[in-house]
């Protein structure tokens, strides 16, 4: 294998480990608890009430961005040649 192949192999080793994309995973979770007490002893002795609300959310968001390189190919036709 004379040397330029060689070279142009590293070349497009680097290029393929550099651009090939990028992946991202975003998530986030959300809770809230809200509570209200109200007493209604001066109207009716001993009465009392208590509301609560909850509210759970969770997200998940996959981002893949990956592209391929017409220099994927490069190699087969290198080889095809000999």
């Amino acid at each position: 294998m004379g040397l330029w192949r060689v070279l142009l192999l590293a070349i497009i080793h680097i290029i393929l480990l550099n651009l090939n994309g990028y992946n991202e995973l975003f998530t986030n979770n959300a809770q809230s608890l809200i509570g209200l007490t109200q007493d209604f002893s001066p109207w009716i002795k001993g009465l009392k009430a208590n509301i609560k609300f909850s509210w759970d959310a969770y997200n998940y968001a996959h981002l893949n961005r990956s592209k391929i390189h017409l220099l994927t190919m490069l190699p087969d036709v290198m080889r095809m040649e000999t």
